[in-house]
């Protein structure tokens, strides 16, 4: 487990884990809840595209079974190349995210 009170330093080890595990073509930030002085983290949400054919629920288990190493908070959503496509068309990801305000932390190169 991280033991470190950094949202920036969790945030690293996280998009690390789950580009060794997983190989997304990209992974989001899409916000950070923080709580009490606004130095401690309260719970983050993510947007992990991962190209391929993969059962949603499983996938979503698999990410934060490897995930829960960090003891942080964190939510995931996973989608495929083309529902980020679409998402895009729409200017955010459901059900209240805004893709032009989130935060690219990962792009397969």
């Amino acid at each position: 487990m991280v033991t470190t009170s950094s949202p920036e330093v969790a945030m690293q080890y996280m998009v690390e884990e789950l580009v060794e595990q997983f190989d997304p073509e990209k992974v989001y930030l899409l916000d950070v809840l923080m709580s009490g002085d606004q130095r401690v983290w309260h719970e983050a949400n993510f947007l992990v595209v991962l190209d391929g054919e993969w059962d949603y629920q499983e996938k979503v288990t698999e990410i934060m079974g490897a995930h829960s190493k960090t003891g942080f908070g964190a939510l995931f959503r996973v989608v495929t190349p083309e529902q980020f496509e679409r998402y895009q068309k729409l200017g955010g990801v459901p059900p209240h995210f805004d893709l032009s305000e989130s935060r690219m932390l990962y792009e397969r190169g």
